[in-house]
């Protein structure tokens, strides 16, 4: 992997496209996404084929949504509020 390979401009959209998640998951969806881009970044910097890199960047993006909602669920459910009073 050559970590000095620049990314064009439109990989770097892609590529920084989990980080929305934290408009929609605050502090775990940013947590969640700046992990997604910081692979999907190492991906696109390999010497994999461009579909290779698109289609595991996809599958990154469409994951990353998905554990940010298992971590916000696990979160409630161990410090959410308290029935009762």
């Amino acid at each position: 992997m050559n970590e000095k390979t620049k990314l064009r401009w439109h990989e770097y959209l892609w590529v920084g496209l989990p980080l929305l998640l934290v408009l929609v998951g605050g502090a775990i969806g940013g947590l969640v996404g700046a992990t997604a881009t910081n692979y999907n970044i190492r991906l696109f910097r390999s010497t994999a084929s461009r579909s290779v890199k698109y289609l595991l960047s996809g599958l990154i993006l469409l994951m990353a949504p998905l554990i940010a909602f298992a971590l916000s669920s696990l979160f409630i459910a161990f410090f959410g509020p308290r029935g009762g009073g």
